[in-house]
């Protein structure tokens, strides 16, 4: 009678069930704790910032984006940018991709004239057929 080979393939459930991984008890190192502001620049310079910073103030930039303008009194309705200093308008794709709405948010004033001016900013370009 032949004899019959089981293969039986373990799958290790974690890092310390593996086989090549060994307690090595406690490990006794030497550290220095520094509040120098010369030897943390060098940290501060790779941990992500926790604001978005103002872009540099230029007459034109190469990607198109255009500076939120400085004198915005006297306005009938303003939008407010984004954290990112970005317009906040979004495309919304509901129905299986048929209906697409634009949505602007961050509004204040008045609403109404600011669609009156978009459709007659929109008609002449995307007329329906």
């Amino acid at each position: 009678m032949p004899t019959k080979i089981f293969l039986q393939s373990t799958r290790l459930s974690s890092f310390k069930s593996s086989l090549f991984v060994e307690d090595v008890g406690e490990v006794k190192r030497k550290y220095e704790v520094t509040y120098n502001p010369t030897d943390w620049k060098y940290v501060e310079r790779i941990l992500p910032l926790s604001v978005v910073p103002e872009p540099k103030k230029k007459d034109n930039y190469t990607s198109g984006w255009k500076r939120q303008a400085d004198n915005l009194q006297n306005r009938p309705y303003f939008i407010e940018r984004t954290k990112n200093h970005m317009i906040p308008v979004y495309l919304k794709i509901s129905q299986r991709g048929i209906r697409r709405e634009t949505i602007v948010k961050k509004i204040q004033g008045d609403i109404w004239l600011l669609e009156k001016e978009l459709r007659t900013f929109w008609s002449p370009k995307h007329q329906k057929l």
